[in-house]
C-alpha cells in the first residue's frame, strides 16, 4: 500500500508540476501579445506622422521617421533606395500636383 501512495503522489505531483507550467507559459503568450500590440501601436503612431508630414508637404520633416537605407517598393513606381532618394521621389509626387487625401497603406501585414 505505501509504494501505491507514493505512485500516487508522485503522479499528483508531476500532474502539479505540468499544470504550473502551463499556466506559466500561458502567462508568457499573453505577455507577447500585449509586446505585439504595443509594437502594432508604435508603428502605425510613427506612420501617421509621416503620413501628416506628407501630406503638408513637409519632406525634411517626414524623414525623420525612415531610416538612412530605406529601401521600398511602391506600386507603379520604381524602387526607393536611401532618403536622397526617397526625398526626390516624394518631391517629385507632390511637384506633379497630385492631391492626396491620405497617403496610407494598409497595416494588415503586421499580425
Amino acid at each position: 500500500m505505501a509504494m501505491a501512495q507514493k505512485e500516487s503522489r508522485m503522479k499528483t505531483t508531476t500532474i502539479l508540476f505540468l499544470g504550473a507550467m502551463l499556466l506559466l507559459q500561458s502567462d508568457c503568450l499573453l505577455a507577447g501579445r500585449e509586446v505585439k500590440e504595443d509594437l502594432k501601436a508604435i508603428v502605425e503612431d510613427l506612420g501617421d506622422k509621416a503620413e501628416k508630414c506628407f501630406l503638408s508637404g513637409n519632406v525634411d520633416a517626414m524623414l525623420q521617421y525612415y531610416c538612412d537605407d530605406i529601401i521600398s517598393m511602391p506600386n507603379l513606381h520604381p524602387m526607393i533606395r536611401g532618403k536622397a532618394d526617397l526625398k526626390h521621389q516624394t518631391e517629385a509626387i507632390l511637384a506633379s500636383g497630385l492631391k492626396l487625401a491620405a497617403n496610407r497603406a494598409p497595416s494588415s501585414s503586421m499580425q
